[in-house]
């Protein structure tokens, strides 16, 4: 299935929120109208209920790993710990890539110095959904990760998992120079 983290970063452009970005551009996925979604999420950008708290992008992200691993068993909620387990995971690859989770301060409210646009925000939480979330449905055979002063390439299929990492000297004109 072709990407669609770019259609989570239009709807944004769009004017919906950062959760809202996110959630609807899978909830075809889990079974949810875009209009559903779109209502469900709506309370949940700006940081949670616009108090520049947990990024809504992560909101968004975390609300589709629960509603496609969810067992929805009301007496037993078997899936409660796994569940819990993806979100941690979103969690912190999202702050991995972003710097932060809490709106207020990748958007530098108090600091001026913008850590995390909410684009990039929708874009990284949108990858981070695919990987994460729907890799059966998105599988990527090649990753690549820039980490600190590291270019990762990932090879990921059925046979082979390797990671690949070489040092970075300079990033000029989108050519990568290595030592």
């Amino acid at each position: 299935m072709e990407t669609r983290t770019k259609l989570a970063v239009e709807r944004k452009n769009k004017g919906y929120n950062c959760a809202q970005a996110v959630a609807c551009t899978y909830c075809d996925l889990v079974g949810l109208s875009e209009e559903t979604m779109y209502k469900i999420m709506e309370g949940f950008g700006s940081g949670f209920g616009t108090t520049e708290g947990t990024c809504g992008a992560i909101t968004g992200a975390v609300a589709l790993a629960g509603m496609k691993n969810s067992t929805a068993d009301l007496e037993n909620n078997s899936s409660k710990g796994s569940t819990a387990k993806i979100s941690r995971e979103i969690m912190s690859r999202f702050k991995e890539a972003a710097g932060g989770t809490i709106c207020r301060v990748l958007k530098g409210i108090d600091t001026k110095i913008v850590l995390h646009s909410c684009n990039d925000c929708v874009l990284d939480a949108a990858k981070i959904v695919e990987e994460v979330v729907f890799p059966e449905k998105f599988n990527r055979f090649f990753q690549f990760v820039i980490k600190s002063k590291y270019l990762c390439i990932i090879l990921n299929t059925n046979k082979i998992k390797k990671k690949i990492c070489a040092k970075i000297q300079y990033i000029q004109d989108r050519r990568l120079d290595f030592f």
